[in-house]
């Protein structure tokens, strides 16, 4: 979606001056996290609300136009023929072997309404309209960011949160991120949020307990519109997650990266080329671990050097604390700072047989865990790129309409697309770290 509108220069000069720098966000940062980069959606050009602009100068992942299916064909195994033989004997035939898996794009839509009468009540009627507008679509991308990054880098099945603690007839609701609490633990709640809350089986069966968020008073705990009974480990999904004997949310890297359960049709349990390396109960991360999982790896990837590795803050401080004993040192009289002392890491890398791997501290991830990511091993398939629909309203790149017997103005966005997993061998996950 290109621009829609042109607006004054003096509108543009009061929007640059004016709107945005008393625009004081306080949020999560989203541009640090690597799946986003990964999959095209890189943190910058905050005036522009449309997908194409968030695009990354250099993007390791493809990005295809999709119907609703994608079949991926898989040569997972090498021809079969060719053996040493003695003279005058009958050839051995051989033949590919290759499988198809199959995607399904997935929906994410949204919207936000503006009402005529606190457009008219702005301070400059002048640039009333392209204010508000302009927040609110701003607002919506970033948001469209966050659910993008958890969905792929943190809980499958769309957990966002666990119950610690049971309550009965309370609106206040104590989490944990599944017995840990290595990140905060309400990153995944919002203020107006809608969530279910109840057992796996709940959830699935449409019997879990419907909650909107009033506040966020802790790293966690929030406050809920009305009482509930929540008993201890429920989990906490945004609400609508499961339709149709599906989850609706974009494939996440904690279960594309396993050796068990079904992607994409193909159960990775019986279909060894579709399983994943993956170290279960680690205990105490040491340097043979990540040896370990990463000769695993390359021995699949294409293109070794587009590995990467990542983990949430406790896992990147674990790793930097195991560097200690492995120091290189330098100096630093270019930049007039020999003999003074210096503390932190910065640009964490490991060093394997094929090269440099960097180590990325992703926010999202889930605790206890490391992954290791082959960018070649993915693409995205996406049917629409994230946009505002077209209708009446234009500003700004933000599309709406005026909502039928109403002065409000909606504003809808949808993003319908899908991770699709092509080499799950090149790919591993370390659990259950715990030091």
């Amino acid at each position: 979606m290109g621009d829609l509108l042109t607006i004054s220069d003096a509108a543009s000069k009061s929007i640059k001056e004016k709107v945005f720098p008393t625009l004081a966000e306080n949020h999560l940062r989203t541009g640090t996290s690597p799946v986003l980069q990964m999959f095209g959606w890189e943190d910058k050009a905050v005036d522009q609300m449309t997908g194409a602009v968030n695009r990354p100068r250099v993007q390791p992942v493809k990005t295809v136009q999709a119907g609703n299916l994608i079949d991926v064909v898989h040569e997972h195994s090498l021809f079969g023929g060719g053996y040493a033989v003695a003279e005058d004997v009958s050839l051995e035939y051989g033949k590919r072997a290759e499988d198809r898996s199959q995607a399904t794009i997935r929906f994410y839509e949204g919207a936000f309404k503006l009402s005529r009468a606190s457009i008219a009540a702005s301070r400059n009627n002048d640039i009333a309209l392209v204010e508000q507008v302009s927040r609110h679509a701003l607002n919506s991308l970033r948001q469209a960011q966050k659910d993008f990054s958890r969905m792929a880098t943190h809980k499958r099945d769309g957990i966002v949160a666990y119950v610690n603690t049971a309550t009965t007839s309370s609106t206040t609701v104590t989490v944990d991120n599944g017995g840990t609490s290595e990140g905060t633990a309400t990153r995944y709640i919002f203020p107006t949020g809608k969530y279910w809350i109840g057992t796996t089986s709940a959830i699935e069966a449409g019997t879990a307990d419907e909650v909107e968020v009033s506040s966020i008073t802790s790293a966690t705990k929030f406050v809920v519109s009305s009482a509930g009974n929540f008993a201890d480990d429920d989990v906490i999904v945004r609400k609508n997650v499961y339709a149709s004997s599906a989850y609706r949310e974009f494939a996440c890297l904690e279960e594309l990266i396993d050796t068990t359960g079904t992607i994409q049709n193909v159960n990775k349990a019986t279909n060894f080329w579709f399983a994943s390396q993956k170290a279960t109960s680690v205990g105490t991360l040491a340097i043979s671990d990540i040896d370990s999982i990463i000769t695993d790896v390359r021995d699949y990837a294409n293109d070794p050097k587009k590995v990467f590795i990542q983990g949430n803050k406790t896992q990147w401080r674990r790793y930097s604390d195991l560097l200690t004993a492995n120091k290189r040192s330098t100096t630093h009289k270019a930049q007039g700072m020999d003999g003074m002392f210096a503390a932190g890491a910065s640009q964490l890398t490991y060093f394997a047989p094929d090269g440099d791997y960097p180590v990325f501290l992703a926010t999202d991830m889930a605790d206890g865990e490391m992954q290791v990511v082959d960018t070649e091993g993915y693409f995205f398939a996406e049917m629409h790129p994230f946009g505002f629909l077209e209708d009446a309203l234009q500003m700004n790149g933000a599309t709406g309409q005026r909502i039928s017997g109403q002065t409000n103005y909606e504003f809808p966005f949808v993003h319908y697309g899908q991770i699709v997993q092509t080499n799950a061998r090149a790919s591993g996950r370390l659990t259950g770290i715990t030091g």
